[in-house]
């Protein structure tokens, strides 16, 4: 999980190091709470919760390329 703010639309995109600018993971997704009109369930709305966005960091995602068979087009 990351710290970091996260919007709709943003699963599938690249997390990186502040610092050196490397792709750490990629975002798996986020949590959301919703928020509801008093008494109407209908009229709501979902909201990102800050701190609740999970990454699949890149090790994880390698292994998975490998044991595919598609680690050729990994670079080291």
């Amino acid at each position: 999980m990351i710290d970091a703010s996260v919007s709709y639309g943003a699963s599938g995109g690249g997390v990186f190091d502040a610092a050196s600018g490397r792709l750490i993971g990629v975002v798996e997704g986020y949590r959301t709470a919703r928020m509801t009109l008093r008494g109407d369930p209908r009229a709501s709305v979902e909201f990102p919760v800050p701190g609740e966005t999970s990454v699949v960091p890149t090790a994880a995602i390698r292994r998975f390329l490998e044991g595919a068979g598609y680690g050729h087009w990994l670079t080291r």
